[in-house]
């Protein structure tokens, strides 16, 4: 349990706040504390349950719930955070243009390091030395090291320009490497180690402007060369201004030194932002600061209830975080009794220990029994609403713009919105009513007839050996689908055709059983004609509705193909990299291996295998052998195509470990 020093007063809750003035509640708690002191309050958060006041220039820490001095700075630690960064807010889209600039700035300098590396002999094995002695294996680089008067400001050179280009190859290496773990909800936690290197990385190409091995730089005034020696001699050019030592060596490195401008300002402003070490240090003062205002006999008194409280912190934490969800009248009355138990407990200036430790022993396991009764018709409504969730995706699936399945959807979201906010548990049941109404009716409106779908699965082994086959793309493959589709309808109608005439026309004019004519002959030759357009219009048909089948085609078609396959695939577009999105894959992975298939994740891009900065047509592979494939993406979701088995996910209902997706195709 949070080591919180316990006081009078209520368990008011404080909304997100900042700083203005203590509410009159928070005032006459502080008051026996700090007298006549002001109090500011400085923050407040009801979920973090913590508020932050100043005092006289310091921090204290008030936890709200009920209002208690906070004595441990891992408990406040987060709160502090949380106030510490309000004032210095930072987009993380400054992440990603940090990033760029350093991508750009990198790039530019490479040809130029790369050719003054090789003039100096600075090969990998002197470049971790920092040595010069590479240098000896290049003529015209020994011959100057050789020279008397410019060999010391060679060797200064190249040792320079190593050291240089290992903090700057080194940083950026570094800084990529971070870079990969940083998202939106942890680019705080990162910021100051990034900053660290891509500081060091802009500081480099000032570094070098008098490194002299190169030229001056493009703005400097040859007027200046007046000041130098005109026949120096050994060991009297490093008395010389820098200028006056640059022996143009090497080309100067193409740096673009607005961007090192734009990286440099970055990096100063994440370093400007508050560091772990800095938070915890105020937190630890605040703590300090809350136990000074306990006598050492309270002290005592609070640090025996403390250890007893240890032993029902779990079960008040979750029946007050459940209760901060569901409003419930016996759960409420329960923990406004404990809380009022605290607080006599307080007011008697922590004297009766033994009755108090008694009182809340007998509300312990009352608050229990009601948690659990609560928390267990709570989560049956969640694994209700998210049933009729995943109900919702497969009719929004098999028909793609109705009206019934958006309107359902509405409310089955703002059902769902109620839930994940406040509710009340006095309206379980009509809630669960209303979902129970929609999971019916969302599930009638996910098996639509289709006789795309028909088409699909009776045309497939002739179609799909075709198509896997061609050399194109699999958009023209997709294309072509139909055209197949009707090419058999048409091999189809013509056998039908032929047996026909086998049995009719041939058979009864061979025999001579009719006789053959001028009014006999124009009738079967109507009859046939006939039966060549029916044939034609079948197979017309056929490409309408197989065409159609590339726009959408019921949700259950891809469900049958998915429980009878041994194998399946999971394809994320590469654009799609959040956390929320792999939680999703993690789960839906788990259960179809849990149903013994076969799983294999690709990252998809442009309908293709992407493996860092290649690709493979691995997409078209799995498609071609009827593989089922669960394609997360950015775009529209739908089961479509006349080739393959693809169901394409939208984000949305693919993001944390209980995606909906993952529900639908458990």
């Amino acid at each position: 349990m949070q080591k919180f020093v316990f006081v009078v007063m209520a368990a008011a809750f404080v909304s997100m706040g900042f700083a203005g003035s203590v509410n009159s509640s928070l005032s006459s708690f502080l008051h026996p504390f700090i007298g006549n002191s002001t109090a500011t309050l400085a923050y407040s958060n009801a979920t973090q349950g913590i508020a932050i006041v100043q005092v006289n220039g310091n921090y204290l820490a008030v936890s709200l719930h009920p209002y208690a001095l906070v004595t441990n700075s891992v408990a406040s630690f987060q709160a502090f955070r949380t106030f510490m960064f309000q004032n210095k807010s930072l987009n993380f889209s400054l992440i990603g243009n940090l990033s760029s600039k350093m991508g750009s700035l990198y790039a530019s300098s490479r040809l130029g390091f790369a050719t003054c590396l090789t003039y100096t002999g600075l090969t990998s094995s002197y470049l971790s030395q920092n040595s010069s002695k590479g240098c000896l294996s290049v003529a015209t680089c020994s011959a100057r090291l050789a020279n008397a008067t410019i060999g010391p400001i060679m060797q200064e050179g190249i040792v320079n320009l190593s050291k240089n280009y290992n903090i700057f190859n080194n940083s950026y290496g570094s800084f990529n490497s971070m870079i990969s773990n940083v998202n939106r909800q942890n680019y705080y936690s990162y910021a100051g180690e990034l900053a660290g290197y891509a500081g060091s990385f802009a500081n480099v190409p000032y570094a070098l402007l008098h490194n002299p091995l190169f030229s001056p730089p493009g703005n400097f005034s040859a007027s200046l060369y007046k000041n130098c020696p005109t026949f120096p001699t050994a060991g009297t050019l490093q008395n010389f201004p820098w200028y006056c030592q640059m022996l143009r060596y090497c080309q100067n490195v193409a740096f673009n030194y607005t961007n090192a401008s734009t990286v440099k300002s970055i990096a100063q402003q994440l370093q400007a932002l508050p560091t772990n070490s800095s938070i915890n240090a105020t937190a630890s003062a605040a703590a300090s600061l809350a136990s000074s205002y306990i006598s050492t006999a309270g002290k005592g008194n609070l640090t025996l209830f403390n250890e007893f409280m240890n032993g029902s912190s779990d079960t008040i934490s979750a029946a007050k975080a459940l209760g901060a969800k569901v409003s419930d009248a016996t759960l409420s009355s329960l923990l406004s009794r404990l809380n009022s138990t605290i607080e006599g407990f307080a007011q008697s200036n922590y004297q009766n220990l033994t009755a108090t430790e008694r009182s809340i022993s007998a509300l312990v396991p009352k608050i229990h029994a009601a948690y659990a009764n609560l928390s267990a018709q709570y989560d049956s409504l969640l694994n209700l609403s998210a049933s009729a969730q995943s109900s919702l995706l497969a009719a929004q699936l098999s028909n793609p713009g109705s009206a019934d399945v958006q309107r359902l959807a509405s409310l089955a979201g703002n059902i769902s919105t109620e839930l994940n906010t406040h509710v009340s548990s006095a309206g379980f049941s009509g809630i669960r009513a209303n979902l129970t109404s929609i999971q019916s009716s969302a599930v009638s409106l996910g098996a639509p007839l289709s006789l795309a779908a028909f088409i699909k699965s009776a045309d497939s082994w002739f179609t799909t050996p075709i198509l896997a086959g061609m050399e194109e793309d699999i958009d023209a493959k997709v294309a072509s689908a139909p055209v197949y589709a009707a090419l058999l309808s048409v091999i189809i109608g013509s056998i039908a055709l032929l047996v026909f005439y086998r049995l009719t026309y041939h058979r009864l004019f061979k025999g001579k059983k009719v006789k053959p004519d001028k009014h006999v002959r124009n009738a079967w030759n109507a009859v046939f004609v006939i039966a060549i357009i029916a044939v034609i219009t079948y197979a017309a048909a056929t490409y309408v509705v197989a065409a159609s089948a590339n726009s959408s085609l019921p949700i259950q078609g891809f469900l049958s193909r998915l429980g009878s396959s041994s194998s399946a695939v999971i394809a994320v577009d590469s654009s799609l990299s959040s956390n929320a999105v792999q939680q999703c894959v993690s789960t839906l992975k788990s259960g179809l291996e849990s149903n013994g298939k076969l799983v294999t994740y690709v990252t998809e891009k442009n309908m293709a295998c992407s493996f860092g900065n290649s690709t493979s047509d691995c997409i078209d592979q799995f498609m071609g052998a009827g593989i089922p494939i669960v394609l997360i993406t950015n775009g529209s979701s739908s089961y479509r195509g006349m080739y393959g088995y693809v169901l394409y996910a939208n984000e949305s209902y693919s993001s944390g470990a209980s995606c909906t997706l993952s529900k639908l195709l458990k």
